[in-house]
């Protein structure tokens, strides 16, 4: 196998279209122009040291480089960028996340689906205040020696960007349903009170971040009653469960790929292209679904208790 090709094509399909594989390898690496254009042309090969650090800042996987199988190697990827000052690597995640989006959401066949026992990131990082409510939450606990209350935190135009870009990106997908536990504002509420509680987030802050609930709410209730993303007119059903939900659960597929995500870290998700992680997801989610009523375009009475019950909380 040729180890040179096969990380330089890995190293290719994560870049930005607008960033030069020569520029990263002089950032990451710490040499020069020359030399990097070197070692793209192969004159010099990378060396052990160089590739351990690209594969560890890019999430570029050693097993493929090695040419082991798929499914003899860990099939889950966790990824953790920086939200608070990130780097350069940090914003290439950003990036790649948003151009895989790019290239699935113009595929007629690609489908969403959500189970979760939270405002899904996909909705609220449409919304300023609930996204900045979120990154100072994920700060609270991953950066807990350095804790920035709420109203000092300063989240980067890069990552503001990032998160509407995901926001719009996911309304282009032609299909998509959401299955939402019954208490997710619910949650929210006693995350606010607590943090303000312990004077991390004063009581405008609190205001603001519930107005961005009221307003997420509106446009829950909006997809409820239409079916359709107003910009794009996809389809989007959302189902509400009878039953507790305890994790929060994803995938997106189409005829190309099956893509599963497990939320961790608030901000982040354990994800997996292995098929039979896609299809132990899959079959769970569709085990949600059973125990689960359709609100959109359907069950007015429900759909009525679910959006009076969520103003309550708020």
């Amino acid at each position: 196998m040729d180890y040179h090709k096969v990380l330089l094509e890995q190293i290719k399909r994560i870049l930005p279209e607008n960033y030069k594989i020569a520029d990263m390898l002089m950032d990451t690496l710490s040499i020069s122009r020359e030399s990097a254009y070197r070692r793209i042309r192969n004159e010099v090969p990378f060396t052990f040291e160089e590739i351990a650090v690209l594969a560890k800042d890019y999430g570029i996987s050693l097993d493929n480089l090695a040419g082991i199988e798929a499914e003899k190697s860990k099939p889950f990827q966790l990824k953790l960028p920086e939200f608070i000052s990130p780097k350069n690597e940090d914003v290439f995640l950003y990036e790649d996340f948003i151009g895989f989006l790019d290239r699935i959401s113009v595929m007629p066949d690609t489908e969403l689906g959500i189970v979760t026992n939270e405002i899904p990131q996909y909705i609220f990082c449409g919304f300023e205040n609930l996204t900045k409510f979120n990154i100072f939450k994920w700060q609270y606990y991953y950066h807990n020696n350095n804790i920035i209350p709420y109203h000092e935190l300063v989240v980067p135009e890069v990552v503001k960007r990032s998160m509407h870009n995901q926001f719009e990106k996911l309304k282009c997908i032609k299909k998509s349903y959401y299955v939402f536990d019954k208490y997710i504002f619910k949650k929210v509420i006693k995350e606010l009170e607590y943090f303000n509680c312990i004077n991390l987030i004063k009581d405008e802050d609190v205001n603001a971040v519930k107005k961005d609930l009221n307003a997420i709410l509106e446009y829950i209730e909006l997809l409820t009653i239409t079916g359709r993303f107003k910009e794009t007119n996809n389809e989007v059903l959302i189902y509400i469960s009878d039953m507790d939900i305890t994790n929060s659960y994803s995938y997106i597929k189409n005829k190309e790929m099956n893509y599963s995500l497990i939320k961790t870290f608030i901000l982040t998700s354990v994800t997996s292209f292995e098929s039979k992680t896609f299809r132990k997801i899959w079959d769970w989610i569709q085990a949600t679904l059973r125990t689960a009523t359709q609100i959109t375009c359907a069950n007015e009475i429900s759909r009525i208790q679910f959006l009076n019950y969520q103003r309550q909380c708020i």
